[in-house]
């Protein structure tokens, strides 16, 4: 084959050719040190080539260097200087003195480098040889093939339905509420100045964040064929409310639109000046634009799931997509089957945002079950398709997610330098335009975060952004989160307060009134988003106009006072922390722990009696309650001692409670216990944490649910607290070490966990001695190892199940599907779902394998009941039982 090595066109190249490439995954910005790094290697393998003693053979006719990095091209710039120092050293050994040397070296007639400029410059000119890696297609390559493939399609009509798609969500998507952060503002900032990437839970390296390693996995080619995919490349982002997942999510769709759209597409200064951004926020967080230029599309699967996912319809994600393109003036109108083979033969980014959103169970199953068929059919069609879920932790959505081909992602909390960086930005966003009021706040910022008491409310970006409004609104800051939440809410309202509007006078006449409303339709809301299809759950205005009239009239005012327009009049711009729900005609909270937040004070505002019954109930229902419960335990810890002990005590006794829980073999109190702890409710009563982290410690030695993370971050506060609990704490870790297996695995995860945990709450650096203990031998046995003793277990428990009076046929049948499925490590049949439904609903059946299991159960089985069976009674909505109890 006769061809132009050097670019040259008079200069044919034939023979044997070798291309070496040098691959420099990190540039220096310099370019004479990549300059300096290539020649470095030019010459190393030049000498392997050369030596009198090289294996490398036959020697080539043609010998190429080809590199990623672009040397400077001027004259006499890296590029040359590569050329001109292999011509050199060729040209030298040529004539060597050692024979053997000067034969191999007269081999090579030709040589050229090909640096990273130039390989642009050769894909853009060849594009049948571009064509064949997807990763490098041009938006012109795709759109041909497109047109090509489907004739009914004109190349300028995909070309519309792309670009103007990406072009539009570019802009529509480039602003973020500052009240989605927890932070009030009458006007827009653009998601980019606020953009913050955040650390992983799961890794020690700081290096390791969300967008840079989402990212790093979307550069790779995920198509089936591709001989380097792995089959666990797509990601669920996990995270807790306000942690930053969604904010993450949109701006990773921003990245991928500017990465995907060519200049041509994003001409116009308005298009320029969004790109712009997007890339200044790159540079700002050590980060460059996407390699492999997917193309992007983002679901917000509560919307999703309420206005097309019904659990008796069709598959609709490719639909979704199909009518969101096509929305507005109809000049971009795709169809579904277009969309599934653009996801064919295109690189794509589908980023599912809100999978907690998604509370009920059939609705959440039929989505997860979209997502699984998506992703198998991406497979069967060699798709380049990256997933990235998201969703909050629950406990058992981890089971539901297709096994085996997802990774998770936990983000992590905020160190403490990273917070203060943080809400400075937010300082500087808020205060644009004056100067001297971001240094002052800036001062009382960093004294607040002096404040080693505050760590554990300054490690999320919602925390940061209330902490820092708070700063600079009131000066002090209230100690504890409920407190800190609860003076966000009064900040707001003086402010409001404080203007020069005719709303003021009513808010400053109705305070009291309208921070009961505020709890009345957190309660409402917490209880309807159970059952709604989406978390996101509103109140309609007709609803709370007949609430606002309620409330007034308790309070005795007339049924006609004017009170009652002019406050929901206020409703409909905003009401406080109330406003009108996007897309739909009521009203409700910007951030869900606001609502959760409202929703506890609810159950704490009524009478004791009442409150002390509700509270066990809500307790029992982590899934969807637990953040509205530390809420409330929060407020009850502020009410002295007397309310302490009997919360305390209600702690350590709530897996006494009746068996439909199944308390007994897979314990709730030890990560309650944990969560009180983590969240430094307890800090300022040392006697009642140390019987707290004894309870938490019971993630060491038995079946309870364990998030090592929780259980480090809640002993390392404890320990920061008294030399006496970290003794304790000590002690505790001390005896995991020499427990059964399970336990050793637990304690030394948690141990490793240490150097983390004390950065991240900023406590004493003497706490880092918890990392390491003495090793001791093990006491414990292992429960039913062998397949023997499987079987036989099985075989007793079946028994006990089959001669239970108590039980109907059927419930006999279903249970004992059940308790086989319990002891086999697989997926359950659809026949096998419809049992455990059935089981986890009925009270009979579940106090009957309770005692069918009692006695000592295998960590494996135990983990089997939570996953298949106990996540399933936690979901079961509690609202209306809990609002029957309040009255």
């Amino acid at each position: 084959m006769n061809w132009h090595g050097d670019g040259q066109p008079e200069q044919v190249w034939n023979g044997y050719t070798v291309f070496q490439v040098k691959f420099r995954e990190e540039h220096d910005t310099r370019r004479e040190s990549d300059t300096e790094w290539f020649i470095r290697r030019v010459k190393a393998e030049l000498n392997d080539w050369l030596s009198p003693d090289s294996k490398r053979d036959p020697m080539p006719d043609n010998l190429v260097f080809v590199t990623n990095v672009h040397l400077s091209s001027p004259q006499g710039g890296g590029s040359d200087q590569a050329q001109q120092i292999l011509t050199e050293l060729l040209n030298e050994r040529k004539t060597a003195s050692n024979e053997l040397v000067s034969k191999r070296a007269k081999k090579v007639v030709r040589w050229a480098v090909w640096d990273g400029r130039a390989i642009d410059n050769l894909v853009s000119a060849y594009p049948d040889v571009r064509r064949g890696f997807r990763s490098l297609w041009t938006t012109e390559d795709f759109l041909e093939i497109l047109s090509r493939d489907r004739a009914v399609r004109t190349t300028e009509e995909i070309q519309g339905a792309l670009a103007e798609d990406a072009r539009k969500r570019l802009l529509a998507e480039r602003y973020i509420r500052l009240e989605q952060s927890g932070i009030k503002s009458d006007g827009k900032v653009l998601l980019t100045d606020g953009a913050i990437d955040l650390p992983l839970s799961s890794s020690t390296d700081s290096a390791k964040t969300a967008l840079r390693e989402i990212m790093r996995m979307s550069d790779a080619c995920h198509n089936t064929d591709a001989p380097n995919t792995t089959p666990r490349h797509h990601i669920v982002l996990v995270a807790g409310p306000g942690n930053g997942k969604s904010t993450i999510a949109q701006l990773l769709a921003q990245i991928y639109r500017v990465a995907f759209l060519s200049p041509r597409d994003s001409s116009g200064s308005t298009y320029r000046d969004a790109a712009a951004a997007v890339d200044a926020a790159l540079e700002r967080l050590g980060l460059t634009r996407p390699q492999n230029r997917r193309w992007p599309f983002r679901i917000d699967l509560a919307k999703y799931v309420d206005r097309a996912g019904q659990p008796d319809g069709e598959t609709g994600i490719y639909r979704w997509i199909a009518s969101e393109m096509s929305a507005g003036d109809g000049s971009a109108e795709v169809k579904a089957r277009e969309i599934k083979q653009w996801l064919a033969d295109w690189p794509s980014l589908l980023i599912l945002d809100g999978l907690d959103e998604v509370t009920e169970v059939a609705y959440r199953r039929k989505l997860i079950a979209e997502i699984e068929t998506l992703i198998a059919e991406a497979e069967q069609d060699g798709a380049d398709l990256q997933v990235v879920l998201t969703t909050r932790p629950t406990g058992g959505e981890d089971q539901e997610i297709p096994e085996g081909k997802f990774l998770t992602f936990g983000l992590g909390r905020l160190a403490p330098d990273a917070a203060l960086a943080f809400g400075k930005q937010l300082v500087t966003l808020r205060n644009v335009g004056d100067p001297d009021q971001v240094v002052r706040v800036e001062s009382r910022l960093e004294s607040a975060f002096s404040n080693s008491s505050l760590a554990p409310f300054i490690g999320t970006p919602l925390q940061v952004s209330i902490v820092s409004f708070l700063v600079q609104t009131a000066g002090d800051l209230p100690s504890g989160r409920l407190a800190v939440f609860d003076g966000y809410y009064e900040a707001v309202l003086r402010r409001e307060i404080d203007k020069p509007i005719p709303l003021s006078k009513v808010l400053q006449k109705h305070a009291t009134h309208i921070e009961t409303l505020h709890r009345q339709v957190g309660f409402v809301l917490q209880c309807r988003s159970e059952r709604a299809a989406g978390a996101a759950a509103t109140m309609p205005i007709d609803e709370f106009r007949r609430l606002v009239g309620d409330t007034l009239t308790n309070a005795g005012f007339p049924p006609d006072s004017p009170d009652v327009d002019q406050i929901l009049e206020a409703a409909t711009s905003r009401l406080v922390l109330l406003a009108p729900r996007e897309g739909t005609p009521g009203i409700g909270f910007d951030v869900r722990p606001i609502q959760e937040m409202f929703a506890a004070k609810w159950i704490t505002s009524k009478e004791p009696d009442l409150m002390w019954s509700a509270l066990p109930v809500v307790a029992a229902s982590p899934q969807h309650w637990k953040d509205t419960w530390l809420f409330a335990v929060s407020d009850v810890f502020g009410r002295g001692e007397a309310s302490i002990e009997r919360l305390t005590n209600l702690v350590l006794t709530l897996d006494d409670e009746p068996p439909y829980r199944l308390a007994s073999i897979v314990p709730l109190s030890p990560m309650l216990a944990a969560s009180i702890v983590d969240d430094g409710i307890a800090d300022a009563w040392p006697k009642f944490l140390e019987r707290l982290c004894n309870r938490a410690a019971v993630m060491i030695w038995g079946n309870a649910p364990c998030d090592p993370l929780l259980l480090a971050r809640a002993l390392l506060r404890a320990a920061s607290i008294t030399p006496e609990l970290r003794r304790t704490v000590s002690r505790l870790l001390d005896e995991g070490d020499a427990g059964s297996e399970r336990a050793r695995e637990v304690t030394g995860r948690v141990r490793s966990l240490v150097g983390q945990v004390v950065t991240e709450l900023g406590v004493d650096a003497r706490l880092h001695g918890l990392s390491t203990g003495s090793a001791r031998s093990s006491t414990g046995v292992a429960l039913e190892s062998s397949k023997g003793e499987v079987r036989e277990t099985m075989r007793r428990r079946l028994d006990l199940i089959e001669h239970d009076r108590a039980l109907s046929a059927d419930e006999c049948a279903a249970l004992k599907q059940v308790v086989r499925l319990l002891h086999t490590p697989r997926e359950p049949t659809a026949v096998e779902q419809a049992a455990l439904d059935t089981v986890a609903c009925n009270g009979n059946s579940l106090q009957a394998l309770q005692s069918a299991l009692s006695g000592d159960v295998s960590p494996e089985v135990a983990r089997r009941v939570r996953d298949l069976i106990v996540v399933r009674i936690e979901r079961e909505p509690i609202g209306d039982r809990v609002g029957q109890i309040l009255g």
